[in-house]
C-alpha cells in the first residue's frame, strides 16, 4: 500500500488542485495516508516484537533447555504451535512434516532456531531503542 501511496505523491503537482473537492486540500490527504501507513507498519513491528518477547519468557517460565535438541518435545511443540505460525516443517524435497510427525530432533533444531532468531530480534530492537 505505501508503494501505491508513493506513486501517487510521485505525480502529485502542488500547483494543480482540485476544484470543487470539498475545500481539502490533496497534498495534505496524501501526506496523512503516508503517515497513517507507516505508523501502521510499526505498530505491526512492535505487536511481532511482542510476541517474541511473550515467546522468550514462556521458555523460561517452562525452563526448557533449548540447547538439549531431544528433551521437552511436547512443551516445545506446545510453543511453537502457539506462538509462531508453523504447523508444519521442511521435510525432503518440497515435501512438510507436520509437527506432530516430526522427529523430536527436527522439533528440537526448529525450536532453538527459532528461540535464538527472537533473542536476536529483540536485542536488535533494543540497540536501535538506545540510539
Amino acid at each position: 500500500m505505501l508503494k501505491y501511496i508513493m506513486t501517487i505523491l510521485e505525480k502529485y503537482d502542488s500547483d494543480i488542485e482540485l476544484i470543487g473537492s470539498g475545500n481539502t486540500d490533496y497534498g495534505h490527504n496524501l501526506a496523512e495516508m503516508i503517515l497513517r501507513q507507516k505508523e501502521n507498519k510499526e505498530l505491526e513491528k512492535l505487536a511481532d516484537l511482542e510476541s517474541k518477547i511473550e515467546f522468550v519468557r514462556a521458555v523460561d517460565k517452562y525452563k526448557i533447555d533449548v540447547d538439549n535438541e531431544f528433551n521437552g518435545r511436547y512443551e516445545k511443540e506446545k510453543l511453537i504451535r502457539k506462538y509462531t505460525p508453523y504447523t508444519k516443517l521442511n521435510g525432503l524435497g518440497e515435501k512438510k512434516e507436520l509437527l506432530k510427525n516430526c522427529s523430536d530432533h527436527k522439533i528440537g533444531l526448529a525450536f532453538k532456531n527459532i528461540y535464538f532468531s527472537a533473542l536476536r530480534k529483540i536485542e536488535n530492537y533494543e540497540r536501535g531503542e538506545r540510539k
